[in-house]
């Protein structure tokens, strides 16, 4: 349930400015190239999990995909740092 609580903040986080350079402020969709397919897989897997969670899926699905989640999440987070 937490990690699709984080994924549907990040969603929204990803539209609001990263970063204003000269004036002209830019979201995480204008910023990077491959960076922010990473993290639009890391939240959509945050959000299959919350929703898996929040559904009572006994399949053992919410774990699996909380794993992904951490994994896609550091990928994204040492992408998004360099």
């Amino acid at each position: 349930m937490l990690a699709g609580l984080a994924g549907a903040a990040l969603l929204a986080v990803a539209f609001l400015p990263w970063f204003e350079l000269s004036g002209r402020s830019a979201n995480l969709w204008e910023s990077f190239t491959v960076v922010d397919v990473v993290v639009a897989c890391a939240i959509a897997v945050a959000l299959a999990a919350g929703l898996a969670a929040l559904l009572g899926d006994q399949s053992g699905l919410p774990v699996a995909a909380s794993s992904v989640t951490a994994g896609a999440g550091v990928i994204a987070l040492v992408l998004v740092a360099a």
